[in-house]
């Protein structure tokens, strides 16, 4: 069963999910910790994805996707795309 959920878009949306999740180690976290996080997990924008976040979306082999054009003209952030391609992970982009 494929999954797909937006995460990590802006810090707003970081905050309020540390928030109602306190026992989460972060954002990620949350998703590991319902089992939603693993190969056809799909994460959308992925802006702001700490180093351990990264290395759980990898372990977990979960993917990507990316939309920058939508997240430059809203303000939230790039995802590390280089990055996340470097270390393995699965990542979509759309235009």
């Amino acid at each position: 069963m494929a999954i797909q959920t937006h995460i990590s878009e802006n810090a707003t949306e970081i905050e309020f999910t540390k928030q109602l999740f306190p026992d989460a180690p972060h954002y990620a976290g949350v998703y590991d910790m319902f089992g939603l996080l693993r190969k056809g997990t799909v994460l959308g924008h992925a802006c702001h994805f700490s180093e351990e976040e990264i290395e759980l979306v990898k372990l977990r082999e979960a993917g990507i996707a990316h939309c920058p054009t939508s997240n430059f003209n809203i303000r939230s952030g790039m995802a590390r795309v280089g990055c996340y391609l470097d270390r393995g992970i699965k990542v979509s982009l759309r235009i």
